[in-house]
């Protein structure tokens, strides 16, 4: 039975995700649904994301990370693509809000640490950068 209140499609079957995504999770009582094709379209946007980025088209990552946070907001990478974008076309307010939302849910990300600091001095928050830095030293 799905979760009260839950959107359901024409089978009953509830959404984990919210309504008008590009393409919603199916969720059972017990919780997401395992779907191969749900995780074949993350990878594949993963990579598309490591394409973009490597090919130094920032403009282009900062689009399809965007829309890829919001397809899947249960997962840190999108973000993570979208704070580095960000940083890269020197957005660094936007950067670090991408930053700190993955950070707020994994304080450990090393990586989205690293680059957030990075973002602030980039950005001449001195002391915030500072203290971020410290802090990764002191967690080593």
């Amino acid at each position: 039975m799905p979760p009260v209140g839950a959107p359901v499609n024409d089978d009953g079957v509830a959404f984990a995700d919210s309504p008008g995504t590009a393409s919603p999770r199916p969720v059972s009582a017990a919780g997401p649904v395992a779907d191969a094709s749900w995780d074949a379209k993350f990878e594949e946007s993963r990579r598309k994301a490591e394409q973009l980025s490597q090919a130094n088209d920032w403009a282009g990552l900062a689009a399809h990370a965007d829309a890829w946070s919001r397809e899947r907001p249960d997962r840190n990478e999108p973000l993570q693509s979208l704070g580095i974008a960000y940083a890269r076309l020197g957005n660094y307010n936007a950067a670090a809000d991408a930053l700190n939302r993955v950070l707020t849910r994994d304080r450990g990300n090393a990586a989205a640490r690293v680059t957030l600091a990075d973002v602030y001095a980039q950005s001449k928050r001195w002391s915030d950068a500072v203290a971020l830095y410290q802090e990764m030293v002191q967690a080593d």
